[in-house]
C-alpha cells in the first residue's frame, strides 16, 4: 500500500495554518503606516521650523519690515491624510499580488511588487519613482533646492516593493497552487498583439510630435499583464472580474482621503 503524500495545504485548509499570514501581512501594513506617517509628520514639522527660522532672521534683519501672521504648527490635517492614501494604495498592490497567488501564478506576484518601482522623469536629467505619500516630496524638493534628490523616492520604493511582495510570498508557502486555466506563458503570448498594437500606436504619436507618458504606458501595460493573469487563473469569475476592476484603480488613487491643506 502506497504511503499517502504530503502537500501543502489549500486555502481550505484548517485556519490555524493561514493565521500567522493574516497577522503577518497586517504587521506589515501597520509598520509600513507608521513609517508613511512617522515621515510625512516629521517632514512637515521639520519644512515649519525652517521656515520659522527664516521669519526670524528676515525680522532680526528688517524689524520694521511685516510679515504677516504668525503660522501654526502643523496639525494633522497636513500630513494624515496623504499616509492615510499612501497606505490605501499599497494595500491595493498587495491584494492584487495575493490575488495572484491565489490564482497560481507563483512568482508573478513580484509584478504587481515591481510597480512602485517604475521611474518617472521628476526634472530635466533625474528619474526616480513616484512617491504615494505627497507629503513626502518636502523631502524631495527641499527649500531653496534646484534639484531633486532622488535618494529617498527610490528608498521609499524598495520598502514598497518589499511591503507588497511579503504578504504575497507567506501565503505562496503555505498554500497549494491551483492549476490555472492557461499557462501564463500562453497568457503572454495572447496578450503580445495587443501590447505591440498599443506601443506601435504610441511610438506612431511619438514620431508625429505628439508627447507621450510613457510612464503611464508602462504601467498600463502591467495591468494588462496582471487582469490576463488573474482572469485566466484558478480564481473563480466570481472573485476574479471584481478584483480586475477594483484593484486597478484603487491601486492607482482614484480614492483619496484629500483635505483643503494637501488638497
Amino acid at each position: 500500500m502506497a504511503a499517502p503524500s504530503r502537500s501543502r495545504p489549500s486555502l481550505r485548509a484548517p485556519v490555524h495554518r493561514l493565521r500567522p499570514v493574516v497577522w503577518g501581512s497586517v504587521a506589515v501594513l501597520v509598520t509600513y503606516a507608521g513609517f508613511q506617517a512617522l515621515v510625512a509628520w516629521s517632514a512637515t514639522t521639520t519644512l515649519w521650523w525652517q521656515n520659522q527660522w527664516l521669519l526670524r532672521n528676515l525680522h532680526a534683519r528688517y524689524p520694521r519690515a511685516s510679515f504677516g501672521p504668525p503660522q501654526p504648527v502643523p496639525s494633522w490635517e497636513s500630513w494624515l491624510p496623504a499616509s492615510a492614501s499612501a497606505v490605501a494604495l499599497i494595500g491595493a498592490l498587495v491584494a492584487v499580488a495575493l490575488a495572484l497567488v491565489c490564482a497560481g501564478r507563483g512568482w508573478w506576484l513580484l509584478l504587481p511588487a515591481a510597480l512602485p518601482l517604475i521611474p518617472a522623469q521628476i526634472s530635466p536629467g533625474a528619474w526616480a519613482p513616484q512617491l504615494s505619500n505627497q507629503a513626502v516630496y518636502a523631502i524631495v524638493w527641499p527649500a531653496g533646492s534646484t534639484q531633486p534628490s532622488i535618494a529617498w523616492p527610490w528608498l521609499s520604493a524598495a520598502v514598497e516593493a518589499l511591503v507588497v511582495a511579503l504578504p504575497a510570498v507567506a501565503l505562496s508557502a503555505v498554500v497549494l497552487h491551483r492549476r490555472p486555466a492557461l499557462f501564463s506563458a500562453e497568457v503572454l503570448r495572447r496578450l503580445l498583439l495587443v501590447v505591440l498594437a498599443i506601443g506601435a500606436v504610441a511610438v506612431w504619436n511619438s514620431s508625429a510630435g505628439e508627447p507621450q507618458d510613457w510612464v503611464m504606458l508602462a504601467r498600463r501595460a502591467t495591468w494588462v499583464v496582471i487582469g490576463g493573469l488573474l482572469l485566466s487563473g484558478g480564481l473563480r469569475r466570481r472573485w476574479a472580474v471584481p478584483l480586475v476592476l477594483a484593484l486597478p484603480a484603487a491601486a492607482s488613487g482614484v480614492v483619496r482621503w484629500t483635505t483643503g491643506l494637501d488638497g
